[in-house]
Formats: structure tokens, sequence, C-alpha cells
């Protein structure tokens, strides 16, 4: 990918392995392999490009573009793993795109729906992508706006249709049918696709629990606050009740009507948010009030090879507990946004940050080192001002312990609070940020020739690589930043990750953490009989359209993660492939 932008000049750093508390390294620290050997081809590749130009100058040809082989860095490449965020992964996204790929089956982006025809029901296909301008202009907004807009694009739509029109409106109408009928197809299909996700959302009371999500991500709930959402009534029953239904108390309790996967995910945003919290009784409270199974709380504690701390030691403290909290960083919300989706929406991901930080030079060097060879230059738009004093355009806050003071288990160092920046003060729904700032002074203090001068000058890609996968969230993040920043900013991975996906790696990683003691097993009684509505599987095979992932029947097949283990590699191999990387 480097070689195919032109940049061969790329300084590229990683994350150093998450250290457990013996302060030894967590498996192997794949990123500096990765990084170590992209450095090495890219110094190869450099290496080529300057006898291939001095070969070209020699016999009087034209250099071939394939990037530059100077001795600067014109790029940032930052290579981590799924270690240094592990609750972007599993917490609900609320904007259109994340959603979408969380709560529907839509495989490869394509989304099935069906339609009456003369002919009957007929299934069709729509693929979401960069070719559907609707979706495009709708992706990156809270689903909650997405569907006001919906409703009002369609009912202009309608207006149009009613509109008495003049001989020359009907020409004008005729010549423009092709590209109107796209456009109401398009609405069509998004229409569809905003009713099966309020469906969802209705039926499994997701808005209950995304609420519940980020005041657990933040510390501002227990579990015991958990434990009486899930024993509560579902919103259904309440309204009914409230709107003069049967007062006869219901039976029926959210715990019932949820999915297990939403229960597991709960689970972990808890566990991963408050660390050493769980032991053998309190994970058997969590059996008893939600229906989960040991193997849930086995794939929670697994957390732990990702640089979590979950099980509860003796050393475990509450003022321990508050000091190893991992950093969770909240979005500052303009005074005029909307409280319901801010609500929903506090969370953001922690590439965020750690990209402003690649942006201005305070990313930590001994956390990420550089492997590269090639001199790093500081970019004019750092944020310098006359005095050395950074400044910086940064739309979020640090949440740290109860007690007020930065978590420990924090690799970062904490950036001092800012007035909101212009891109703060816009909608989060792709809205793009103006370029031109605004004109103060005379017009000789300030000309378009110095604007275009400005814009001319070059900033160094920024490109974050995340091995084990990225989230939809962490990807929408990186389109902000790029308008925020004002440069390239690229956010990929291995694969992208889906909350179900990246559950089933949890499940299928060697190796078991257990809190099971030789002397005493982890035992609960059964699980209670759930309705068809809440049978959500980590592993289900393929629901049939108008499906939703959640709402699968309770007889689908589960793919056992022992199938899918990687296959096993031999001592003398890896030593010897281990060997080969120290030389490198």
């Amino acid at each position: 990918m480097l070689s195919t932008i032109g940049e061969l000049n790329a300084n590229v750093r990683y994350k150093k392995g998450a250290m457990n508390e013996d302060g030894e390294i967590i498996g192997r620290n794949a990123c500096e392999a990765v990084a170590r050997q992209t450095e090495y081809l890219l110094s190869n590749m450099r290496e080529k490009k300057s006898t291939d130009e001095e070969t070209k100058r020699t016999n009087g040809s034209v250099s071939s573009n394939l990037g530059t082989s100077g001795d600067t860095s014109t790029c940032e490449v930052l290579i981590l793993d799924r270690s240094f965020d592990y609750v972007a992964p599993i917490i609900h996204e609320w904007t259109y795109e994340a959603i979408i790929h969380d709560l529907l089956n839509v495989p490869n982006s394509v989304y099935t729906y069906s339609i009456n025809t003369k002919k009957g029901v007929e299934e069709k296909i729509a693929k979401l992508d960069e070719k559907d301008a609707l979706f495009v202009e709708l992706r990156h907004a809270h689903v909650a706006k997405v569907m006001g807009d919906l409703f009002e694009k369609g009912r202009i739509e309608n207006e149009a249709n009613q509109k008495n029109a003049s001989n020359s409106d009907i020409k004008r109408m005729v010549q423009a049918l092709p590209e109107t009928l796209a456009r109401r197809a398009k609405l069509s299909i998004h229409t569809s696709i905003a009713a099966e996700l309020n469906h969802v959302l209705n039926v499994c009371d997701l808005a209950l629990i995304g609420r519940m999500e980020q005041m657990v991500a933040f510390g501002e709930a227990t579990s015991k606050d958990i434990i009486h959402l899930l024993s509560s009534p579902p919103s259904s029953v309440v309204d009914n009740a409230n709107g003069g239904g049967s007062n006869a108390p219901s039976t029926i309790t959210i715990e019932q009507m949820l999915p297990a996967a939403e229960k597991l995910r709960l689970l972990m945003i808890y566990a991963a948010t408050h660390p050493g919290k769980i032991d053998e009784q309190e994970a058997l409270k969590w059996i008893q009030a939600s229906g989960l199974t040991e193997k849930d709380i086995d794939t929670v504690v697994k957390l732990e090879q990702l640089g979590a701390k979950i099980r509860k030691t003796d050393a475990t403290t509450s003022k321990s507990t508050r000091m190893n909290r991992p950093r969770v960083d909240e979005r500052l919300k303009a005074p005029s946004s909307n409280q319901s989706e801010a609500s929903f929406d506090r969370f953001v991901p922690r590439v965020a940050a750690m990209v402003r930080e690649l942006d201005g030079n305070s990313l930590s060097p001994d956390d990420f080192p550089s492997c590269s060879v090639l001199p790093s230059f500081t970019n004019e738009a750092n944020g310098k001002n006359s005095d050395g004093a950074k400044t910086f355009q940064d739309g979020t806050n640090i949440r740290v312990g109860d007690d007020g003071s930065k978590s420990s288990g924090s690799n970062f160092s904490a950036r001092p609070q800012t007035k909101l920046g212009r891109w703060a003060l816009h909608a989060r729904s792709g809205s793009a940020i103006p370029d031109v700032p605004s004109r103060t002074g005379t017009p000789d203090s300030f000309t378009e020739d110095d604007m275009e001068k400005k814009r001319k000058i070059k900033k160094k890609r920024l490109i974050v690589f995340v091995l084990g996968g990225v989230t939809r969230g962490e990807i929408r993040e990186g389109f902000h930043l790029s308008e925020e920043l004002d440069r390239d900013v690229f956010i990929g991975g291995t694969n992208i990750l889906n909350p179900e996906a990246f559950i089933g790696d949890l499940m299928s990683m060697e190796g078991s953490l257990t809190l099971q003691s030789p002397s005493r097993v982890l035992s609960s009684p059964s699980p209670p009989p759930l309705p068809d509505v809440a049978l959500g599987q980590l592993h289900p095979s393929t629901p049939p359209p108008h499906q939703h992932s959640h709402l699968k029947t309770q007889n689908a097949n589960i793919a056992s993660p022992e199938a899918t283990k990687s296959p096993q590699m031999d001592p003398k191999e890896l030593e010897k492939l281990l060997s080969g990387l120290e030389e490198l």
C-alpha cells in the first residue's frame, strides 16, 4: 500500500507490547515484528529506486514516479494491535453505517430486500458502497438523524408527485426521469433499512442498553445498575401499561428479551472498564442474573490476553481498580447538539486521540518507538505558537479514576481541555468542515493568494494500521480527522471488525483463563428458557433475508471455536522465525 501511494520514506512506529504485572510482554510483540519487516521492505525498495534513478540519469532517461528516495520521511505510519483499545470493538456505535453492520445481516455490505411486482414478491440486493450517493451522505450520521432525514426526503418526493405541473415542468421531469427513478429507488432502499433497524432497536430495547453501555464505560454505572436494568420490564410493556393496558404486573424482563450476545457485550464492557472486579462469586452472580454460561464468562476473562485486568486478585482494592482503569475518551458536544443523541454518542474510539497526538508530535517515543532509519521532519502545521507551546483543536476529554486522578494504566499523557474547535461545532453527519477560515483584517493583510499558498503546503500523511482488525467507528474517525487536521488520514487494519467477529476471535483464542480453582468448581443453575426473540447466537448459520442477526432461531447451528483454531507451529520453527526477526 505504501509503495502504491508513493510513500517509500515512511517513518514507521509501533506500539510496544503490553506488560503483565511482572513486567513481561504478553505474547509476541506482533506490532514490532510487522513494523521492522515493513521498514526492511521499504529500505529495499528505496535502494532499488535510488539505483534505478542513477541508471536513468546516466542514460538520460526520465526518473520513475514510484515515490521518493530522499533521506527525509514524508509519511507517518503507526502500527497497533487490538490491545490499544479493546472497548471499541464491543460497544455499540450509533452512526448509520456502523449500526447497519452491527445489527443487520449485510455480508460484504450487500443488503437483501423484497419488493412487490406483478409477478409477485421478488428479492433484490443493494450494495452499500461509495457508488450509493445517499449512503455516502448518511453513513456517518447518528441513526436517529438518519431516520428524520429519510422521512423529510420522502415527504419532499411525495409533495413533488402531487404538485400540478405546467407543460415546461413536465418536459423537465421527463428529461430527468432516469435520475429521479434512481434517486427514489435509493430512498426506498434506505427507508427499508431504517424501518428494519427501528424494529430491532425496539424489540431488543437497545436504546436502554446503549445508554447503559455509555454510563458503564465512563464509570457512572456499577454492576448493580446493570443487573437492575436486566431485571426491569421492557419499554414496550411499560408503555403499554402507561397507555391504559393491563394493570397486572409483568413477568417479562429485559433479560429475557435481550439476545445473549448483547448481554455478553454489556458484561465485557463492564469488566474491561472496571479492572479486577470478576471473581468466582461475581461470575456466579452474573450467570444467575443474565442467563450467560461459564463459557461466556471465560470469553470475558480472555480479554486479559489483550492486556485488560479482568480477574480479581488478593491485591485488588478499590484504589487499584480506579488507578488501573483504562483511558476512555469522551466526545465534547456543542451546546446546540441533540442531547438525546449525545447520550448514545459520548464514547470516542481511542485511535482518534492517538492520531491527534501523532499529528502534534506528542505521541510518546518510549511507548511508540520508531524503527525507521530516516530522520523525521516536523510539519509546519503541528500547532506550535511563537513561545513554543502547542495548541490543539481537540474534541475529546479524558476520563480518569473516580478520585479525579489520571489513570496509571494509560500510556499517554493527558492533554489539557480546550475550547471546541470548528470541527466540533458541526453535526457529525459527514458534513464538510469549511476549508476557508473566517477572513479578518483588510484585504491587503489577507489575500486569496495567501490562502492558496497555504493549501499547497504539503502535509505528511498519517496512516494507522491495526493488527487484529479495525472497527467502522474507527474508520469513521479517520474521515473526521482528515477534515479536522487538513491532511490525509488513513485508518485500516487486517480486516474490518464487527462485535460478533471480535467476540468470535476471543472465543477461539487458545488457552483458558478460567476462574475455577482446584478446590472449588464454578457451577450455576441452568439458565431460564428464552423466548424466540431473545435468541442471538455468536456464530449462527446465515439467516434468510430480512432476518436480523439478533433475532435468529434457537436451532441455528453454532460454529465451534475449536474448528477455527489456527494451525500449531512447531517450537523449533517458531524459534528459528524469531531469531530471523532479531537479525533483521
